[in-house]
């Protein structure tokens, strides 16, 4: 495989975002590529950046069908914030929610992070009085149901306004679709065990981690089948980089719940840290196929993985996937990966295209005089190809 100029970059500190921690961590969403050599997701070290809290409370209220008719009570709602899924609440029997936003418990699951912690930074603007505002840029709506592919809806809350009516949200049944990012385990829980789960994802979310390992362990010995408990230990040995440990506890998760999709993103996860790419391409293969609306960013990471493992056609189609799915452009350095990838085809022309689309929608990146050195490089390479 020629090996493009171009490099991409992806820390492990994004991955504290891109990942489906419960923990109320918050990283960038758009680490900017930068130059040099194949895709390596491990070797940057972009800082965290510190949550934000919400001044004021924010509702959304719509409404969901099913295509065709069908039973909609207790659907759930899920926000999706830079590839990121949250459960926020649940529909009634008519199909109507009203939910305040970030403030809902009962449906998470180790899938999700806080809401109010993981507000993009370029959603704050001065309201009036000199108070923040938050409004939810780059974030979707959409409902969760087994077997049901949703529509989304974008939402965008700023202002004074306190309560978002968006569009009605269409479920409409999907043969194959067997993935969910509820484990179906969860229901079975006896009372105590949810109790201890809640004390363990409360703990980790304020850091207290030992803590948090000590609920979630009690968790599942009252319930050894809970695959929401343990792909949340998953989660906190992952953000302690203790990765043999989160392999094991994600494991477990798939063994009690094979259909639940969040462990396998976790590991997943894990894999595209350590340039482990087999495992990566393996695990997303896995996700995509019991579930390929559930996490967008699986075809990124997929994208990435047979990238380096020189399966170019089957990289291009999962970059060019994510690139439809990504409909706020959340994740522009998509553009980058997809040029890298049509450079190693000899696309040259094409490669610069994309280069360039991410130069319009990151004119500022740290490594733009070089994206535009290697785009006119590869034009005149494509110009005289055609020759």
């Amino acid at each position: 495989m020629t090996s493009p100029s171009v490099r991409l970059q992806i820390s492990a500190a994004t991955f504290v975002l891109l990942s489906t921690c419960a923990l109320g961590q918050r990283g960038s969403a758009n680490d900017p590529a930068r130059a040099g050599g194949p895709v390596d997701m491990a070797t940057s070290t972009s800082p965290i950046a510190e949550p934000r809290t919400n001044p004021r409370s924010v509702y959304i209220a719509g409404k969901v069908v099913v295509q065709g008719g069908g039973p909609v009570d207790q659907v759930i709602i899920e926000r999706v914030c830079s590839g990121i899924v949250r459960h926020e609440g649940r529909t009634n029997a008519k199909g109507e929610y009203q939910i305040e936003l970030g403030r809902n418990q009962q449906d998470r699951d180790a899938s999700q992070e806080d809401s109010d912690r993981m507000v993009s930074s370029r959603g704050l603007t001065a309201g009036t009085g000199g108070r923040s505002q938050v409004r939810y840029d780059d974030c979707d709506l959409r409902a969760s149901l087994p077997g049901f592919v949703s529509t989304t809806v974008p939402m965008r809350v700023e202002d004074d306004i306190n309560i978002l009516h968006v569009s009605t949200i269409v479920l409409t049944r999907m043969a194959g679709v067997e993935g969910a990012t509820v484990s179906a385990s969860n229901m079975a829980a006896s009372k105590d065990a949810r109790a201890a789960f809640e004390r363990g994802r409360k703990a980790g979310a304020e850091k207290n981690y030992d803590e948090a390992i000590r609920e979630l362990t009690r968790a599942v010995t009252l319930y050894p089948q809970y695959a929401g408990a343990w792909s949340l230990m998953g989660e906190i040995h992952r953000l302690q980089n203790q990765f043999d440990q989160a392999r094991k506890e994600y494991g477990q998760a798939i063994t009690s719940d094979p259909k639940f999709v969040s462990p396998y993103f976790g590991l997943a996860a894990i894999s595209v840290i350590e340039n482990k790419w087999d495992d990566a391409a393996d695990y997303t293969d896995q996700l995509i196929r019991l579930n390929p609306y559930a996490y967008p960013m699986a075809f990124y990471f997929n994208a990435a993985a047979n990238y380096n493992l020189g399966k170019l056609d089957t990289a291009e189609q999962n970059a060019r996937k994510f690139e439809q799915m990504d409909t706020a452009h959340t994740r522009p350095d998509i553009a980058v990966l997809l040029g890298n990838i049509l450079t190693a085809k000899h696309q040259y022309a094409e490669a610069a295209q994309s280069y360039r689309a991410f130069l319009a929608a990151k004119p500022d990146a740290p490594n733009a005089e070089q994206l535009k050195k290697e785009a006119q490089r590869l034009e005149t390479l494509s110009t005289a190809k055609q020759q």
